[in-house]
């Protein structure tokens, strides 16, 4: 089987410039574990994780 076949095909996304708390809202709204993320010119330029929102989250309100 191709991976065409199987791939999700209308894609949530956050831009470069979303805040942590915006990505994680999409996320737990769309029961989502991740997103891509792109810059202004719809560049794939990463992927944000629910573990990456965690510590952002750690990190701004323990200090860690």
């Amino acid at each position: 089987m191709r991976v065409k076949n199987v791939m999700s095909k209308n894609i949530l996304f956050a831009h470069s410039e979303t805040t942590y708390e915006e990505a994680a809202k999409l996320m737990y709204e769309n029961n989502l574990s991740g997103l891509p993320v792109i810059d202004n010119k719809g560049n794939l330029v990463g992927i944000i994780s629910r573990e990456d929102i965690y510590k952002s989250i750690l990190k701004h309100y323990l200090n860690l």
